[in-house]
């Protein structure tokens, strides 16, 4: 299956080199700046745009690893029919996909990405949320392809998962700030 990339930061890195590593065909990376695109489309020999008019409409699968705000404004200007299409968000709805096709959902997964940093995906939980049940079962293939840990979750579901993970994760990090301040007392 052939793979669109929408974004080219720290999540559509990582979401490339898995799925790349798993089989899928990377064909081409979308980034609002060319020289993002051009980096990571560069790993796999690809072209890239800035454009969305210059977006491949021949691949099955578009990923959309982009900020919460641009995936509202990208969903008004692209119509795609039916591939599938997905995005990594812990909190926007799953339908801020639905003008673009009815084939749409989610693959979340809890977990802070840095590009230069190698990660081992297969013990990553995978959430997986879909507009249909064919669109269930091809991304759920595709987290299967690539973790050994997947979960089918709803929006609400997804949400808290963000939430709780925020708090997780960011806490110890505040409370080493606090340490190399010198706040012991909190």
């Amino acid at each position: 299956r052939q793979i669109v990339v929408i974004g080219a930061g720290n999540v559509a890195t990582h979401f490339a080199h898995a799925f790349a590593d798993a089989g899928y065909v990377i064909t081409q990376v979308y980034s609002r700046t060319i020289d993002s695109a051009h980096i990571l489309a560069s790993q796999f020999g690809v072209g890239c745009t800035n454009n969305l008019s210059l977006l491949r409409t021949d691949a099955d699968i578009y990923i959309f690893a982009i900020s919460d705000d641009a995936l509202f404004d990208i969903a008004l200007d692209l119509k795609l029919k039916d591939k599938i299409c997905f995005h990594t968000s812990g909190t926007v709805p799953m339908d801020v996909l639905s003008p673009i096709t009815k084939n749409y959902g989610v693959i979340y997964i809890p977990q802070t990405f840095v590009k230069h940093i190698a990660m081992d995906y297969s013990c990553l939980p995978f959430c997986v949320e879909a507009s249909n049940g064919i669109t269930l079962d091809i991304l759920k293939t595709m987290a299967a392809s690539v973790s050994t840990t997947v979960y089918t979750l709803n929006g609400e579901q997804r949400r808290y998962l963000h939430l709780a993970s925020v708090f997780a994760n960011n806490f110890g990090n505040c409370i080493l700030s606090f340490l190399q301040f010198g706040i012991t007392t909190f």
